[in-house]
């Protein structure tokens, strides 16, 4: 396959795996207004994306296909590319950390489900970030995974547009139409972040949830 190929293959599937990545954001960001507005958004979208042709047909095969043409692109290239804007070596950046931790985050969010049959809510998020599950770590990797869903994701978004020939606002492709949108976002993200980990309002002890008592009990706790 060649490179233009591999590059076109890694922006539609980027471009549908998107989708879901929006959803997933909503949810966190939705924390910033309290456990009920969180739950309320996950039970909503729940019931949409773990359909089974959804789930796999419309996340996890985009998933696959894309981290596997940005492999192979950077088996080709690596880490070489230094140079471009600012706005393209974020990219690269947030790629990078997304592809070293995406896995771990689909295992650590679905198989509790799967395998263990308790489901992954509030409480769960608020157990590492709050419990013995160190917080100094979970809280820049959670910050850090989100941002960088975001930004690579919007990003990627104009990117693919300009790969397949579609025409983009310059304000949106190179100015402050897109770094506005995308800042607020993130900052609500961010704050998403802080209501799981409770610094925005108090919460019930995470422990108390299925997952917290799964994990205690686990550790020998």
């Amino acid at each position: 396959m060649s490179d233009r190929q591999l590059l076109r293959v890694q922006a539609l599937s980027g471009s549908v795996f998107l989708l879901f990545t929006l959803v997933h954001l909503a949810n966190t960001a939705a924390a910033a207004f309290g456990v009920e507005a969180y739950e309320s958004w996950l039970a909503s979208a729940r019931a949409i994306y773990q359909l089974p042709f959804v789930e796999i047909g419309l996340l996890m095969v985009p998933l696959v296909v894309h981290w596997t043409a940005a492999v192979l692109r950077l088996r080709r290239d690596g880490f070489s590319r230094r140079n471009g804007s600012l706005r393209a070596r974020l990219h690269r950046y947030s790629g990078w950390y997304l592809m070293l931790f995406i896995w771990g985050h689909v295992i650590a969010t679905r198989s509790p489900s799967l395998i263990f049959g308790i489901e992954v809510d509030f409480t769960t998020i608020a157990f590492t970030l709050d419990y013995a599950w160190m917080p100094y770590w979970f809280l820049p990797y959670y910050a850090i995974l989100a941002l960088s869903g975001l930004y690579h994701g919007l990003n990627g978004l104009f990117l693919a547009a300009s790969i397949f020939g579609v025409r983009t606002p310059d304000g949106v492709r190179f100015g402050v139409a897109f770094w506005l949108p995308v800042s607020a976002a993130g900052a609500l993200l961010l704050l998403g972040i802080a209501g799981l980990a409770g610094l925005l309002y108090p919460t019930v002890d995470p422990a108390t949830g299925a997952f917290g008592q799964w994990a205690i009990e686990l550790m020998g706790g």
